[in-house]
């Protein structure tokens, strides 16, 4: 079948449209809660907004009729959540900070006054994942950077999560180190960079990941993840480049 060109250059867009979206998926969080007054009753149609601390670039949304908001997709870094809602002050949440693939929940309880008045809040946030079943240990930016690796390949550092013993190397060009998590074999794990496929399609194992110093921090998921984490049955390993030093640094 032959497309117009017009037609092919939308259907294209669309197709690249949709495939960003979805791996995108595989590297951001979710940050999402209730919003109640103080006497414990649910606040609907309240107005948050979900300001990134370093770039000033904000999300909007609404609390629901059950009182509940969500912002999906969200990028790793730090956040401000500020809730504003009629016969309320407005309650702004403080350094509310999210890790790839994090599910973090970030509670609200406004307090009866005028919308102009407003209360600062820090350290609501629970730590405890009570979105997601998922198994997942994250290696933070500090370890990446700080910790010693042979021959600089961040990959060794899935030492760090219960469960993973080395396999040795796990092509034959590389020398791209592999690992059996929880006694899985290790061509049955999955590998992510930015949102992005990072595996070897021929032997089923990482692709070699860019020095320390690109990356942000990774995510290891060894049971219960989502089905869009899908394609091997093994743990999944989702890494983000630091957005800063990635380009200067591969």
């Amino acid at each position: 079948m032959i497309f117009p060109t017009g037609r092919f250059r939308i259907l294209a867009a669309l197709i690249l449209a949709l495939s960003g979206a979805m791996f995108a998926q595989t590297n951001t969080g979710t940050i999402s809660g209730e919003i109640r007054d103080p006497s414990g009753a649910v606040v609907t149609g309240a107005n948050t907004r979900l300001i990134d601390a370093q770039t000033g670039v904000e999300r909007q949304g609404q609390s629901n009729d059950a009182g509940f908001y969500k912002f999906p997709l969200v990028p790793t870094g730090n956040y401000r959540l500020s809730v504003e809602a009629n016969g309320f002050k407005s309650v702004t949440v403080q350094d509310i900070h999210i890790d790839v693939n994090q599910n973090v929940t970030v509670p609200v309880t406004l307090e009866v006054g005028q919308i102009s008045e407003s209360v600062a809040v820090t350290g609501t946030v629970q730590l405890v994942d009570t979105v997601s079943g998922s198994v997942k240990e994250v290696v933070d930016e500090t370890r990446v950077r700080e910790l010693p690796l042979n021959g600089r390949n961040v990959l060794q550092l899935q030492q760090l999560v219960n469960g993973a013993i080395y396999a040795g190397p796990g092509d034959q060009q590389a020398n791209t180190p592999a690992f059996q998590v929880n006694g899985g074999t290790f061509f049955n794990n999955n590998y992510t960079l930015d949102g992005g496929e990072h595996s070897d399609s021929f032997f089923n194992s990482a692709i070699t990941f860019p020095n320390p110093d690109a990356i942000q921090e990774f995510s290891i998921q060894t049971s219960s993840y989502s089905a869009e984490y899908g394609r091997n049955r093994g743990a999944t390993v989702n890494a983000e480049l630091n957005p800063k030093r990635a380009f200067t640094e591969l």
